[in-house]
């Protein structure tokens, strides 16, 4: 079964932050980034809510996933900044 993929990319000159729920995980983009979210299930449903400088993407269908940029797997924290919440 092909995996649910999709790609989110910061069209902004800020940075923002890409939250994944129910995990908990946080990547920040820099302007310019972007990132490639991977579940595991084709099947993913999917909710995205936006505030300032914050995406939060809720995976409500799957057990898993994986992000990568530019090919390599990045993890929760990749280029969290000082003091923004996490």
């Amino acid at each position: 079964m092909t995996p649910f993929k999709f790609t989110v990319t910061n069209n902004g000159p800020d940075d923002l932050v890409v939250c994944i729920e129910p995990w908990a995980h946080d990547f920040t983009l820099e302007a310019g980034d972007d990132i490639q979210i991977i579940c595991d299930s084709a099947e993913t449903e999917l909710d995205m809510y936006r505030e300032d400088g914050f995406v939060q993407i809720y995976l409500n269908s799957s057990s898993g996933f994986i992000v990568q940029q530019q090919g390599a797997v990045i993890h929760c924290g990749h280029k969290r900044k000082v003091g923004l919440p996490h």
